[in-house]
């Protein structure tokens, strides 16, 4: 008998152009690049918050990938639902529209479960490439990526893994800083 999985979609956002704010479109490389699972569908997004709009209307679970100012030194990683956000205090990111105002969008009755993996930044100026200190905790990102989207899609607890992931609260994207400054 074949398990139906549950649609897991997964959105790597951030500028690529600028170091470790592409952190999340990375990972959306990455993770195509190495083959997912079936039941997942990745987009990388990069600032284009809406174009994930179709996406998000079939989507069951949702994992999104970006650079998260949390107050950690670089290369943490944070997971947190996306609740977790102050996006009501928050005005338009660079990003056009944050990832809760494209949700508001979709014509569900009820939303998708959406779970942020963060990464402090070190660097956010003109590059291609991330910082040492993010590309350090890089496969640490994907082997969290992979357990998200792991059999079934359940989520794991990664408070008491010890592999450096913080479960953080009232993180605001308002608080990322772009460009140079």
């Amino acid at each position: 008998m074949e398990m139906i999985k549950m649609k897991i979609l997964v959105l790597g956002l951030g500028n690529l152009l600028l170091a470790d704010e592409g952190v999340g479109v990375h990972a959306a490389h990455s993770l195509l690049e190495d083959g997912c699972p079936d039941h997942v569908e990745v987009m990388d997004i990069g600032t284009a918050v809406l174009d994930a709009l179709p996406a998000l209307e079939e989507a069951e679970r949702v994992v999104v990938i970006d650079a998260v100012k949390g107050g950690h030194p670089p290369g943490t990683i944070y997971r947190m639902p996306i609740e977790a956000f102050e996006s009501a205090k928050c005005i338009p990111s660079m990003h056009g529209f944050d990832i809760t105002r494209v949700l508001s969008l979709t014509q569900r009755n009820t939303p998708p479960e959406v779970t942020v993996l963060g990464v402090e930044p070190a660097t956010i100026d003109w590059s291609l490439e991330l910082s040492p200190q993010v590309r350090a905790t890089f496969p640490d990102l994907m082997r969290t990526l992979r357990d998200e989207i792991g059999e079934g899609g359940r989520f794991k607890d990664h408070r008491s893994s010890g592999r450096g992931v913080h479960p953080s609260r009232a993180l605001s994207p308002c608080g990322k800083s772009y460009g140079r400054g």
